[in-house]
């Protein structure tokens, strides 16, 4: 287990861009709206046939007949191919969420009629969903539409945004927003753009608007929690945290807040969050939680941490490795108790279960003089911990006496870590020493 459990580490989650839920359909209802004569050159013409069929398939999907609807219309399609035909069959294939179908639908559209904008929007929207950003927006770009511009911004900054391309995101979202200001998706969609751009004043004001609709909405307390953190309001994070949490209680974010705590160094108010999500391993990464113990030994609250560590330990079906960092960190607060005995028993069990555990080895060694050498030596073949064994492992060859061996090993660690001013200095005082003899 890695002992430098980086501060950083505790807060990486609030810089991700959270995923807040947004409606990709350009409408939710069947429109056939065709002419046999359309206004511009962009809508296809429709014959007698055409129209009839779409207007019986009409009459089906008002009646809840999905099934019947495409069966008129794929009929008509055996007949004759249309592109308003393909287009009226595709928007029943995205109302059953038969995506790959209506994909497929609309580009038989587009091939009879390649300038059919609808149909491009249409696939635009589908694309989307799919994931597949880049296809969307070239239909999106050529469909150029006149009206539901609102859902055509929408659809390209939501491509946008899941490209991390946050200010062509921002500009899409806020053209969205010019036709239709109230919009709930458009405005999720450029707080989330304009976090991640860094533009945190404007993320503030569109999640004010947001939080006025919708005061109890957790994934907007939980944004206004990552909008504090940014602008480094810890007490403003924890109480927007805090609420989300009432609202929505989550193991997840109890062990944010739990981390949030400790990055203030505010560990007791912690603890009682990390000792409850000790109960329910399931929940949380028993791993994460054993580093977060670590987090608090390696700042001296041994107390606090022995209550985690003991209810970690008596969960079921950890694995090998878990189970020797949980000795191991017992093993460390029954020394800082000066229970050397103790402390022994707790590293051995830690070292059975893994034999290579650097740290547990090193803290041994401090334990047992007469196997000290042996200990450090098999540390030192261990790369997590190799710089640390070498160096203890010269000291104690020093008050040996046996300057050679310890001078071949600082000059590797010196090697290792050229510009470590310690080991300069101690090299240098090995060196005066082996002058004197």
């Amino acid at each position: 287990m890695a002992r430098q459990y980086q501060c950083l580490a505790l807060l990486l989650w609030l810089f991700s861009i959270p995923t807040l839920a947004m409606d990709l359909s350009l409408s939710r209802d069947i429109r056939f709206a065709f002419q046999a004569d359309p206004v511009t050159q962009y809508e296809p013409k429709v014959d007698r046939a055409t129209y009839q069929t779409l207007e019986k398939a009409a009459k089906l999907i008002e009646k809840e007949k999905l099934k019947q609807a495409k069966k008129e219309l794929s009929l008509a399609l055996s007949r004759s191919p249309s592109p308003a035909l393909w287009y009226g069959l595709a928007q029943i294939q995205q109302q059953q969420g038969q995506w790959p179908q209506a994909e497929r639908s609309l580009l038989s559209a587009l091939e009879i009629m390649p300038d059919f904008q609808r149909a491009h929007q249409a696939l635009g929207a589908v694309l989307s969903r799919s994931g597949k950003y880049d296809r969307a927006r070239q239909h999106l770009l050529r469909a150029n539409p006149q009206t539901n511009l609102a859902a055509h911004y929408r659809l390209l900054g939501y491509g946008y945004l899941q490209q991390k391309n946050f200010l062509a995101a921002q500009m899409a979202y806020q053209q969205a927003l010019i036709h239709q200001s109230d919009n709930r998706n458009a405005l999720y969609g450029l707080l989330q753009a304009a976090f991640g751009a860094n533009d945190l004043s404007l993320a503030a004001a569109v999640l004010a608007q947001l939080q006025l609709q919708a005061p109890a909405d957790v994934d907007l307390w939980q944004m206004q929690a990552n909008i504090a953190i940014a602008q480094g309001q810890w007490l403003k994070a924890i109480t927007a945290l805090e609420v989300a949490n009432r609202l929505a209680p989550s193991a997840q974010r109890e062990f944010r807040l739990a981390k949030l705590y400790l990055q203030q160094q505010q560990y007791r108010l912690a603890v009682p969050y990390l000792h409850r999500l000790a109960a329910k391993p399931d929940q949380i990464e028993p791993k994460a939680l054993v580093e977060t113990a670590q987090f608090l030994i390696d700042r001296d609250q041994y107390a606090l941490v022995k209550p985690i560590a003991n209810q970690l330990i008596k969960q079921k079906g950890l694995t090998a490795q878990l189970n020797s960092d949980l000795f191991y960190l017992l093993g460390q607060i029954a020394r800082a108790e000066q229970k050397p005995n103790q402390a022994k028993t707790n590293l051995e069990r830690a070292l059975k279960y893994n034999s290579q555990n650097g740290p547990a080895l090193i803290e041994l060694a401090k334990l047992e003089p007469k196997r000290k050498e042996s200990l450090l030596l098999k540390a030192s073949y261990l790369p997590d911990v190799a710089i640390t064994a070498k160096v203890a492992l010269a000291q104690h060859l020093i008050e040996q006496e046996a300057y050679q061996r310890a001078h071949t090993l600082l000059v590797e660690v010196q090697k290792r870590e050229p510009n470590n001013r310690h080991h300069q200095q101690n090299l240098k005082v090995l060196e005066r020493l082996l002058t004197l003899q």
